[in-house]
């Protein structure tokens, strides 16, 4: 249990102050900016609204980095520093239908409080005497401080957010509502923010990857839009919002692609079992049918044998009939030439024309309407076990690091635009 006053004591060594007894009083204490020829300018740390936000944070919903405070969630997401310098932040998305505020900004004092709470925690979970000041800490105030205006006090809780200088997603709502169902509006938020600026939004999966004692590099990004609005209306599966994310995450063709096609994989149990399911229900409900003929119960048993390709492992249907299936469920031809076109205008036409050579994946007849869909089923599925499979008497058809990666690269927008419309299209609406 961490004390009010091992909070305190923290925070004054965040802000570059050490005190030699710490007690109920308001602190005057100095910050200074980057630069060591900056002069130090003082603030006060106020003691009742500190131990006010303590109380609040302890009585607050926990789970792992996930803070419910009253009607507000909010989470720690990792975002690349370039974009922060691209898009106007705090993104602000309201919900007016249902009076929900979406934000994607700087941590609020409150989580920044919660955030050093937790790494007390740890420390004294590791045993350790101290808490070890975080790499960030040791470093300067990272922003100006204007101080011409002797009469504008300056804020210490400003100070903490700017000093701690992470970002997190906030979700407000008018009535309580509990984690699960924030965590699922999160990541119907955190999807759709990627679907739209193609950027990756990270989370974290321990406070020591939040404030590491040793910092580590932050990948670059391509330009994004300004601003954007992100308005969850539906609710999607978070693993496979995982694997999105995750594709999103990499610059490695190979991740982006076996991820993206791990959304597909996905579903090939559930769709291949509805499918069959659905065959056999079709066959036995038949006026044709009848249970007191031995052929016509043969022919069922001959039916269930050839469709269900069982493996004697792992009891399940066969993958590229499965993919087959998915891909009819959930992908609409049209849908899917116009969102491919949007991103490359010659990808139709170099899906129909081109083989995937390391592979010899197929090529796309895009006007068949009985083929296009085997087609599309094993040009990625061929892929896939490319990358996958590495034995070396098939090294014609092996996926070799470097040597294709520029080829596969070309197959990302098929794999990716299929992912995305299949997570959308079995989402529900809210």
């Amino acid at each position: 249990m961490v004390t009010y006053y091992e909070l305190k004591d923290l925070i004054c060594r965040v802000f570059g102050n050490r005190q030699d007894e710490i007690d109920d009083s308001d602190l005057v204490l100095t910050i200074r900016g980057l630069h060591y020829s900056e002069p130090k300018t003082e603030f006060i740390l106020k003691n009742d609204e500190l131990k006010e936000i303590f109380e609040k944070v302890n009585s607050a919903q926990i789970h792992g980095l996930e803070l419910l405070v009253e009607h507000k969630y909010e989470v720690a997401v990792e975002i690349d520093r370039p974009i922060i310098h691209t898009m106007e932040f705090p993104q602000v998305s309201l919900d007016k239908e249902n009076n929900i505020e979406y934000q994607i900004g700087l941590c609020s004092v409150e989580y920044c409080v919660f955030l050093l709470i937790t790494l007390i925690e740890k420390s004294k979970q590791q045993n350790k005497r101290r808490v070890i000041l975080p790499t960030k800490f040791r470093r300067g105030y990272p922003y100006q401080i204007d101080n011409e205006n002797d009469e504008k006090e300056l804020d210490w809780k400003d100070i903490l957010i700017r000093n701690m200088r992470e970002f997190s997603i906030k979700i407000i709502t008018p009535n309580y509502s509990s984690l699960e169902k924030n965590r699922k509006r999160k990541e119907a938020y955190v999807f759709e923010f990627i679907y739209k600026t193609e950027q990756v939004v990270g989370e974290y999966a321990d406070i020591e990857d939040i404030l590491p004692t040793l910092e580590m590099g932050r990948r670059m990004a391509d330009s994004v839009p300004n601003t954007i609005e992100t308005i969850p209306r539906r609710e999607y599966i978070s693993d496979v919002v995982d694997y999105y994310r995750l594709a999103f995450s990499s610059a490695d063709p190979y991740i982006k692609y076996i991820s993206f096609y791990h959304i597909i994989e996905y579903f090939y149990d559930e769709v291949y079992k509805r499918k069959i399911v659905a065959d056999l229900i079709n066959k036995i409900t038949h006026p044709d049918f009848s249970y007191k003929d031995e052929e016509k119960v043969y022919e069922i048993a001959t039916f269930v044998k050839n469709r269900m390709h069982m493996n004697d492992e792992s009891g399940q249907g066969d993958e590229l009939e499965s993919l087959k299936y998915v891909l009819k469920e959930y992908v609409d031809i049209e849908q899917l030439k116009n969102k491919l076109n949007s991103i490359d205008q010659d990808s139709i036409m170099f899906y129909q024309s081109n083989k995937v050579a390391f592979c010899k994946a197929p090529t796309i007849p895009w006007n068949d309407s009985e083929g296009v869909y085997n087609q599309i089923a094993r040009r990625i599925y061929y892929t896939r076990n490319s990358l996958i499979h590495s034995k070396s008497g098939k090294n014609r058809e092996r996926y070799k690091p470097y040597k294709d990666e520029k080829e596969l690269q070309k197959e990302i927008p098929l794999v990716r635009v299929i992912a995305e419309m299949i997570i959308i299209n079995s989402s529900k609406i809210v």
